[in-house]
């Protein structure tokens, strides 16, 4: 923030005044009664399960996931066993110059069993190895096999036949 705002630079000349200071010791009682607040309660990459009526439920994804952002994924049955399964990647390079990108994921094949539970391959196991900052991914049909398009920012269009 002292980037954004020259006042807090002078109000804390150094950075281990201003990383020791709470909230109210940065913003007045005014400031902080007029600002915006939002709470998050939950990061965890997940996917929610339509109940019908407006109802859902929040499943979390095997920790496998949780390495990095999800930008794309497809639903589909990949291994042919008659369940869904999910297809993901991501990642996100654009980030501050302060905060490290968060570059973890490398793609990742998710096996559904059909009772909404999935088991994450490892690269070996899946041969899905996506390392770039993915933005979408789309199944298009190819002649004697499915062809997957992966959007690559400020990168190549990628191809993977399945």
């Amino acid at each position: 923030m002292q980037d954004q705002l020259v006042s807090l630079k002078r109000q804390f000349p150094l950075f281990t005044d201003y990383a020791r200071s709470t909230v109210k010791e940065i913003w007045d009682a005014e400031t902080l009664s007029n600002a915006l607040h939002f709470t998050a309660q939950n990061f965890a990459s997940l996917y929610l399960e339509n109940q019908g009526q407006g109802q859902f439920i929040a499943h979390h994804l095997p920790i496998a996931a949780q390495s990095a952002p999800i930008n794309a994924f497809l639903v589909e049955d990949f291994d042919g066993d008659g369940h869904l399964d999910v297809l993901l990647a991501g990642n996100d390079f654009g980030t501050e110059f302060r905060t490290p990108r968060a570059d973890a994921g490398h793609g990742l094949l998710l096996l559904g069993d059909g009772a909404g539970h999935f088991k994450p391959l490892s690269i070996e196991e899946s041969g899905v190895y996506l390392p770039g900052e993915v933005r979408d991914l789309e199944m298009i049909q190819g002649v004697g096999e499915n062809i997957i398009l992966v959007g690559v920012n400020n990168g190549a269009l990628e191809v993977l036949g399945w």
